[in-house]
């Protein structure tokens, strides 16, 4: 019987606490797009370094994220925003 080759797991892959919701799938196999490792504060940050729209509005203290007290500060997009909850989650 011939070995059959896996896919080698990454520490993250590993770590990882489960799916991530549909949307962001394409980004689950590079951490780093959502999370930096050595500086937890920059989560915010990274989330709308692609939610620009989102980034926008904090900035110009304007719309619904906007408006919201804290907004743009660290970990404010994770207290409503949950992740890894399975491909079909409502993550909001």
């Amino acid at each position: 019987m011939a070995a059959v080759a896996a896919p080698a797991a990454n520490v993250e892959s590993l770590l990882m606490p489960g799916p991530v919701a549909a949307k962001h799938a394409k980004y689950e196999n590079d951490c780093s797009s959502c999370h930096d490792r050595a500086n937890r504060e920059r989560q915010s940050e990274l989330c709308m370094s692609c939610h620009k729209e989102v980034a926008a509005d904090v900035q110009q203290r304007s719309g619904f994220h906007g408006r919201m007290p804290n907004a743009g500060t660290a970990g404010q997009c994770q207290a409503c925003h949950s992740e890894h909850q399975g491909r079909a989650a409502d993550i909001v």
